[in-house]
């Protein structure tokens, strides 16, 4: 038996994301009794391995389906004697997984087997999850369609704002929250692809399983004028944005600080170049700082102003005037008063390590060196120690995952060979992590991530690409000069662009 207490510690806790599930049994009645207990109306369980859509009942924050609707979802697979079953409520955006398997008991060879249905299960999650926000996407224009125009509001009256394009049904605000694209003429279009309900407490929500994350809601502007903006300002609700819009400024509402990089970098996909003003909340989590500084460190041609309040811009009008949300807004070059040390309320957050003490997570870095003291050979033994754990430089790697090495110099040969010198007891086949190494010899063209006018599309590309490699902890360029036709330097602004297109990198896949 293989010793898996590297994977799962001494005491048999999953430590990797990956495999913790919510419940093991051998049971299917148990796994029904589960997905019933989560809202989804399965009468019995159809073990095709195909995605099976199914009704929702009423939860204490949605309502249930009605005739014809199916926002719940499970795909189930047998694996020898037993069984994986992933499944979710789009309704409450829920998602689990459940298996007869006990994760401490697995071989490699099932826990690959396992990782493979999974992957499959979600590939074809993702199919029915679009084919669903497609679905609710005609309902929710017809319902914006059919609502009454605003003629007064109490959530608006308590605070203190307009109405920019709302409408109302039930007593109940309805917002937008709309898909910016480019047609084939080159003609920016909004498409209305879920709703955000405002009731008059205040409390809110969406549209049971709609396209959020990414999308947006403008006040003051149209998708053809923002190209013509010298600011965008970038808010998490429509309060914040109404109050900064009354001082005659384009506001883009992207519903939730954790949304704003993913719609902010669609937003640059399709050819928007106006400034961002990052004006999200300053709230006790700090969660709102942490996404403004990740976003203006990931997407070109961002600022931060922050208020200087604990809270959002809305609270900032309401407790000091508007002149105050003027004067932080355009007069504050660095917005320094955010970063009064009062507002550092917690314990500040421990360094994440990749190698121990030398090299954190998620950060981008150059090891640099003359050539032919073995750089690329040292970049494969660091990928193999992520993979299959160990040391580095004789400190401790911290975090296994797979790893991908661009190799601009080496032929997959010389790659092999290599490998085979640093790995010859074949760790690596024991890992259920692996290494990438893209060989670029061997490709019909060059990789090239960047030129002097900016990131390429192939590089854009490769972004999402990573994003689809599971656990991926570890990229590396080598040599960094061949992705690039222009001279890098931490003092050019070619330097400055890979760095910026490295920290996305870093940004987009945590």
């Amino acid at each position: 038996m293989t010793d898996l207490t590297q994977f799962y510690g001494d005491k048999g806790i999953v430590l990797d994301k990956n495999f913790a599930f919510t419940n093991t049994s051998q049971s299917n009645s148990d796994l029904l009794n589960e997905m019933r207990s989560h809202g989804l109306l399965v009468e019995y369980l159809d073990i095709s391995g195909s995605l099976v859509r199914v009704p929702v009942g009423a939860g204490p924050s949605n309502r249930p389906d009605r005739a014809g609707e199916l926002s719940g979802w499970y795909v189930y697979n047998q694996i020898d004697q037993n069984f994986v079953c992933m499944y979710g409520n789009w309704r409450t955006n829920l998602e689990n997984k459940f298996t007869s398997y006990n994760p401490n008991e697995m071989s490699v060879e099932q826990k690959r087997d396992l990782q493979a249905k999974l992957d499959e299960a979600q590939q074809r999650r993702e199919e029915a999850k679009k084919s669903k926000q497609d679905e609710v996407a005609i309902y929710v224009n017809e319902k914006f369609e059919s609502a009454k125009d605003v003629e007064g509001h109490k959530y608006l009256t308590d605070k203190k704002v307009k109405n920019y394009g709302l409408k109302t049904i039930n007593g109940n605000l309805l917002i937008g929250v709309y898909s910016i694209t480019k047609n084939d003429n080159g003609i920016l279009v909004s498409d209305i692809k879920s709703l955000q309900y405002i009731y008059p407490n205040g409390s809110k929500k969406f549209a049971g399983g709609g396209e959020v994350k990414g999308n947006i809601f403008l006040i003051n502007c149209e998708p053809n004028d923002l190209n013509n903006l010298d600011n965008l300002y970038i808010v998490e609700g429509y309060a914040t944005g109404a109050s900064i819009a009354s001082l005659g400024l384009s506001v883009c509402v992207v519903f939730s600080a954790n949304f704003c990089l993913s719609a902010l970098t669609r937003l640059r996909s399709i050819g928007i170049k106006t400034r961002f003003v990052l004006c999200l909340d300053n709230d006790d989590s700090g969660v709102g700082q942490k996404c403004a500084n990740e976003v203006a460190t990931a997407v070109e041609n961002c600022v931060v102003r922050l208020p200087s309040i604990i809270g959002d811009f809305n609270d900032l009008y309401l407790q000091q005037g508007i002149e105050q949300v003027e004067l932080e807004l355009l007069e504050s070059k660095f917005n320094i008063r955010q970063y009064a040390i009062r507002n550092l309320v917690e314990a500040p957050k421990p360094i994440e390590w990749l190698v121990d003490s030398f090299i954190p997570l998620a950060k981008p870095g150059i090891i640099a060196a003359v050539g032919g003291v073995g750089k690329s050979l040292s970049m494969i033994q660091l990928a193999l120690g992520v993979a299959t754990g160990g040391s580095w430089w004789g400190k401790p790697i911290m975090q296994r995952g797979s790893s991908v090495i661009f190799a601009a110099e080496d032929d997959l040969n010389e790659v092999h060979r290599r490998i085979e010198a640093l790995d010859s007891e074949g760790e690596r086949f024991k890992s259920q992590y692996d290494v990438y190494v893209f060989p670029i010899p061997e490709q019909k063209e060059p990789m090239i991530l960047l030129r002097e006018e900016g990131v390429t599309s192939q590089a854009q590309e490769l972004v999402e690409e990573l994003k689809t490699i599971p656990n991926l902890k570890f990229v590396c360029f080598d040599p960094l000069q061949a992705f690039t036709t222009g001279n890098i330097s931490s003092s050019n602004e070619v330097g400055q662009l890979w760095g910026s297109y490295c920290a996305n990198i870093s940004a987009r896949l945590g």
